[in-house]
């Protein structure tokens, strides 16, 4: 799996969500997103549905599932990990994203790269 579809799968996975959504949500174009759950869709891994109300929307099929499960599990993982290397209360917690030192993201990204980077993670007191 490359690491771009990453950007389809992060958390909280696209279950239910518009790829206007997803592009919003990852920072990507429209047409980027949609090439990418193409790519999704021709491994098996998610497939695009028509709601009752008609609006085109995104969801995982049980493939997909179980690779989003993968990924979580991974994730889960390496927040535990740094958690432990630089102390929980210089996270934000589990399934959260990690507040950057010095409450900033890393140079050459901004927060709206970063998903799920927030206010919180900004306002953080990460002295050490």
């Amino acid at each position: 799996m490359p690491a771009e579809h990453l950007a389809v799968l992060q958390h909280p996975g696209p279950d239910g969500q518009r790829p206007s959504a997803l592009a919003a949500r990852s920072g990507m174009s429209r047409q980027a997103i949609n090439h990418l759950i193409s790519h999704l869709e021709q491994a098996g891994y998610a497939e695009r549905y028509t709601d009752p109300a008609g609006a085109r929307l995104v969801r995982l099929t049980g493939r997909g599932r179980v690779l989003y499960h993968r990924i979580e599990a991974t994730a889960v993982a390496v927040e535990a990990e740094w958690a432990e290397q630089i102390g929980a209360s210089r996270t934000c917690g589990p399934r959260s994203p990690t507040c950057w030192p010095p409450g900033k993201p890393p140079a050459g990204t901004t927060a709206a790269v970063i998903p799920g980077y927030t206010q919180e993670c900004e306002d953080r007191d990460l002295s050490p």
